[in-house]
């Protein structure tokens, strides 16, 4: 009999309870999933910078907290919309990578090189939930 953590469990409850049968992402491989996909699709796969950026995005910076995703993912699965934000998260990475090659920044420069970039590009596409910033 297989056995379960209790995050597992609760991302399987999560996903079984929505009624569209939509897969409700978990916050953290979602993001992790963008990310990598972006720098393979553009060759900068191990850049420094790739896991500062992730966490930048995680912590706060960028997008609500896991608890107010996995809440609001309980009371209504269909206020996420997984292609917008997917977009709008391609989106700041490629004009972050405009700026200054992502290969180049030091994990230690992320937060003061991505953030102005990041909130431009949000507030163009009108800060969609699960965007809070703006």
């Amino acid at each position: 009999m297989a056995t379960f953590t209790h995050s597992a469990l609760k991302g399987l409850i999560l996903r079984a309870a929505t009624s569209s049968g939509s897969y409700i992402p978990r916050r953290h491989d979602f993001v992790v999933s963008i990310v990598d996909n972006w720098a393979k699709e553009r060759g900068k796969e191990g850049a420094p910078a790739l896991q500062a950026i992730v966490k930048y995005i995680l912590d706060g910076a960028v997008l609500v907290s896991e608890k107010e995703w996995d809440l609001a993912h309980q009371k209504d699965p269909q206020k996420f919309d997984e292609v917008q934000t997917r977009k709008i998260l391609e989106d700041c990475l490629d004009a972050v990578d405009e700026f200054r090659d992502i290969a180049d920044i030091s994990p230690d420069e992320v937060a003061e090189v991505v953030d102005p970039i990041f909130t431009e590009v949000q507030r163009k596409a009108r800060c969609p939930w699960p965007f809070h910033r703006c």
